[in-house]
């Protein structure tokens, strides 16, 4: 039976763990094909969805497959898109290195067509020269700015960050963190000096929402979003900076140098990386099992990487639900 949008939205529906289908859609800037029994689908993205930020939802490709996955188990995808003008934009050089990363971890039921598998091998950056940078960023103001009596939905992202940097015993206690920071740069650079037109991923606002030392040599990173964020893209972001951060555990990313900046750790002191999405409320698709998946692939790969779910409440007081 040939593919029709509807019938992935039937799906998604279907599995939804809670009753949220307003929350449900699937983004029409994606064309779809394949079939439904077996369960085959694949997803083609314009130029201009494979350059756009991997927040927004149709160039989350990673989410959609996740939970669909979870959903029907069966399930297969394919990946092409079209070749922006400028292969070498910020946010189509991260896209590749997603796509690669996702490959790599689940080759048994997401694969590349010819046409996607020599752009790939084509257009990405990382691989084909010998060492990358990481940028440095200065000292950051840690107090939040925050109107008395504000609630919590009304707050920044950002104050919400200083919040748990300021008071970070629930969030310690919940994910066996020993210390936490805020806001760690994933701006990935061909040189130490961090020219602009040396940038392979997109810098500036590119951070790690917290981070922090955990328990059994793991550096706990932390993607963090504001009551009403029930973005896919979550999923997405956590996933590219769990494999950015692993890149960099391993010795194939390096920090850079700038003036007296002094990197915020020694990547050798940790052995591997949990990661967590910190949040109040969530995508209806986004559940523990997408989490699951993800989980089983890295042990079965014997890589020393976890994701977790963590929800934290009006008071910031968190529990951990996976």
């Amino acid at each position: 039976m040939e593919m029709e949008r509807k019938s992935i939205l039937d799906i998604l529906k279907k599995g939804a763990e809670r009753d949220c289908s307003k929350w449900i859609d699937f983004p029409e800037d994606v064309e779809i094909s394949g079939s439904l029994n077996p369960l085959s689908i694949s997803f083609h993205l314009a130029a201009s969805v494979a350059s756009q930020n991997m927040q927004v939802d149709a160039a989350a490709f990673e989410s959609w497959m996740l939970a669909i996955k979870v959903i029907r188990d069966d399930a297969k995808f394919n990946l092409s898109w079209d070749r922006p003008d400028s292969p070498n934009e910020k946010h189509y050089q991260r896209f590749l290195y997603r796509v690669s990363k996702f490959k790599e971890l689940f080759s048994g039921w997401f694969g590349l067509n010819q046409k996607p598998t020599d752009l790939l091998k084509r257009d990405l950056i990382v691989g084909k020269e010998e060492n990358y940078y990481l940028n440095l960023s200065g000292k950051r103001s840690d107090e939040p700015v925050i109107e008395s009596g504000l609630m919590l939905e009304k707050k920044r992202e950002s104050d919400i960050e200083k919040l748990f940097v300021k008071k970070p015993d629930s969030l310690k206690v919940c994910t066996n963190c020993i210390s936490l920071s805020r806001q760690l740069p994933v701006g990935l650079f061909r040189k130490k000096s961090y020219r602009a037109n040396d940038a392979i991923f997109p810098m500036n606002k590119a951070q790690i929402d917290l981070w922090g030392k955990g328990e059994n040599g793991r550096l706990n990173i932390f993607e963090l979003k504001k009551p009403g964020n029930r973005k896919m893209g979550v999923l997405t972001e956590l996933f590219f900076y769990t494999m950015f951060i692993e890149d960099l555990l391993l010795g194939r990313f390096l920090f850079g140098e700038k003036g007296n900046i002094c990197p915020p750790f020694d990547p050798k002191d940790f052995t591997g990386v949990k990661s967590c999405l910190l949040v109040y409320d969530w995508h209806p698709l986004i559940n523990v099992n997408c989490l699951c998946v993800l989980n089983q692939a890295l042990g079965r790969a014997k890589r020393n990487v976890s994701f977790s779910l963590v929800q934290y409440d009006m008071s910031a007081e968190c529990r951990c639900i996976c």
